[in-house]
């Protein structure tokens, strides 16, 4: 700490051995050089007042008032290998941690992470650590100095813009009374500030690579970057970007690269986020049973859902809501609040048109590909077809996807040679969104049964779900052949995604023809209905099915196109069979009718009409 340096002295013969080496340079004459460093601990005592507000607390839109870092960070995973480096799941796990980074290397540390990893509450964590936790590497550093990247700003008088910040929280000053010395002023500038840096020990924290605005700027602090790490020894930096942003190779560094969250590391934080031990069972309880918990393995999403939960007691009802939180906040929002601004290298490429083209690409990978995760060559195959919507350059697919993975995060290299989306219910999510787009619901078989969960979806988040389920199930389903998987899946994620129909005959007549679908997906070649059909996803659905039935005229619509064929009991539960006088009949209403329905008898024993 600060207390126990003896400031005084250590500014006294930095300067005295910076002027012998302007002597030694300028054969035995310094007369032309000025060096000071005055009110050095006035200046630190300003600096670590200011790393401490900012290390101390956690604070965001959703937050209904802050949190102490200390209460709510959780120890984080680091793999050595990056992900986009290794060649199979196996290389590299989960090597180290945050607490023991430094006994895990002697280099200076470069922390790479998705968007919403971790990586600033990681620092903030450090840093706070170093201040308030005697028993953090207390032989290593005697105070934390940070330089939050993105608050540079280019100069046309410097290309040291790093280096120059530094100097600036020291107040460290070179100056000279002959103006043909420029060029030693600044070497010796830099030399006094490694000397400097040396005696005091410090963490360096650099956060934020990926926030710099401009190209030229990120070469410069490289530059710097890679001169400070050549020069300093007891001094470490700790520099941090996100993994997109950072594909270079500095001299005495090594790499680590924040892990996804385990459920134990979920449930840890749900505890200390929530601060009650019965808040984050029922919490964690309801994002187990939502699509969207595989969300959850960034500790940005986390945070969020632990906040919206804190707010208001519960995890909203219906999923979309939490999809289209969790895009926007990795889109746009977390940068809003942070008032970062990133650059894309394309003209009309801006945010919204990122999310369309993510769309375009979720909507091929899951119907052309039905794949999760792709190579380079996939890649390419589907940009050639996508690009031209987007007025984007034919021969630059990667390049363009790995400004969508550091801008956004909602895609990632994954591998060596291998791309996929950071979570597949936001996959599911931006199919979904392509598929309520299209001028109309496709007619390709094939596409249709290798999506249920995002047509399901797409009922969800269209702005008529009754009507885009009707003409799904009575125009394009119905014709198909569906396996007891399909209906299964589909059944089930329209249940979890909670659709706000309007409730008509059109829209019980479907789900009706749904229900039959399903029960006569369990029949047995002998036309006996299997009893493992009857699962708590039929009981489900059947309580849903009974409260769209008693809002609609079903029965007087059965009536007037049915005959009895028989009926079927299984489990004690009576069902019949209605065959229609054709295929499909429509009535004036256009109503269309399969031609087989199975209904349980108590589903028709009033009519509410």
């Amino acid at each position: 700490m600060i207390q126990d340096l003896l400031i005084g002295e250590i500014v006294e013969k930095a300067i005295e051995e910076i002027i012998e080496l302007a002597k030694r340079k300028n054969k035995r004459d310094a007369s032309w050089l000025k060096v000071s460093c005055e009110y050095l601990e006035e200046h630190l005592n300003t600096h670590i007042k200011y790393v401490k507000n900012w290390s101390s607390e956690i604070s965001f839109k959703d937050m209904p008032k802050s949190k102490r870092t200390s209460e709510v960070y959780i120890e984080l995973d680091l793999n050595i290998t990056p992900e986009r480096l290794k060649f199979d799941e196996e290389e590299g796990t989960r090597e180290a941690s945050i607490s023991k980074i430094f006994k895990q290397s002697d280099n200076h540390i470069v922390l790479l992470g998705q968007p919403g990893a971790g990586k600033t509450t990681s620092t903030k964590f450090i840093c706070n650590s170093i201040l308030f936790d005697e028993k953090y590497y207390p032989n290593k550093f005697n105070l934390p100095l940070l330089v939050r990247l993105r608050d540079l700003k280019s100069s046309a008088k410097s290309d040291n813009t790093l280096i120059d910040t530094l100097c600036s929280i020291l107040n460290i000053q070179v100056q000279s009374s002959e103006k043909n010395k420029e060029d030693d002023l600044e070497v010796i500038k830099f030399n006094f500030l490694i000397n400097l840096l040396e005696k005091i020990s410090p963490l360096i924290v650099l956060d934020g690579f990926d926030e710099i605005s401009t190209h030229i700027l990120k070469r410069d602090v490289l530059d710097n970057f890679s001169k400070l790490t050549n020069q300093l020894e007891k001094a470490r930096i700790l520099f941090t970007s996100r993994t997109a942003d950072y594909y270079y190779s500095i001299g005495n560094t090594s790499e680590f690269e924040i892990c996804p969250l385990t459920q134990d590391q979920i449930k840890q934080f749900a505890i200390k986020w929530l601060s009650n031990d019965d808040k984050a069972k029922d919490f964690l309880f309801a994002l187990r049973k939502s699509p969207f918990q595989d969300t959850a393995i960034r500790p940005l999403n986390l945070a969020h859902l632990c906040a919206i939960y804190e707010r208001v007691n519960k995890i909203p009802d219906k999923p979309k809501t939490i999809y289209r939180k969790i895009v926007n906040l990795l889109l746009e929002e977390w940068n809003e609040q942070r008032r970062i601004e990133r650059t894309t290298n394309y003209s009309e490429f801006e945010i919204d048109r990122k999310f369309e083209f993510m769309c375009a690409l979720s909507f091929s990978l899951s119907t052309a590909y039905m794949q999760t995760s792709f190579n380079s060559t996939r890649l390419q195959e589907i940009y050639s077809k996508i690009y031209k919507d987007f007025e984007l350059p034919p021969d630059q697919s990667e390049q363009v996807v790995t400004e969508i993975e550091s801008h956004t995060g909602l895609f990632i290299k994954s591998r060596y040679d291998r791309y996929e989306f950071s979570h597949k219910s936001l996959q599911e999510f931006l199919t979904a969104e392509y598929l309520v787009k299209l001028p109309t619901i496709p007619t390709d078989k094939e596409i249709l049964h290798s999506i249920p969960n995002e047509l399901a979806i797409a009922i969800a988040i269209s702005s008529r779900p009754s009507q885009y389920f009707y003409e799904l199930i009575t125009n394009r389903l119905s014709e198909m052949k569906l396996g007891l998987e399909f209906l299964q899946t589909f059944i089930n994620r329209i249940l979890i995604e909670k659709p706000s129909f309007n409730v008509d005959d059109k829209l019980g007549l479907a789900f009706l023809t749904l229900y039959s679908d399903y029960i006569g997906s369990g029949m047995n070649d002998g036309g006996q209905l299997r009893i493992f059909i009857i699962d708590n996803l039929v009981n489900e659905f059947e309580e849903f099915l009974r409260i769209i039935i008693s809002k609609t005229r079903i029965n007087s619509i059965l009536k007037k196109y049915k005959f009895v064929e028989k009926s079927i009991s299984v489990s004690n539960i009576e069902f019949e069979s209605y065959k229609l006088n054709s295929k499909i009949i429509e009535n004036e209403e256009n109503i269309k009718l399969p031609q087989v329905l199975y209904v349980r008898k108590d589903f028709l024993n009033s009519d509410s009409a």
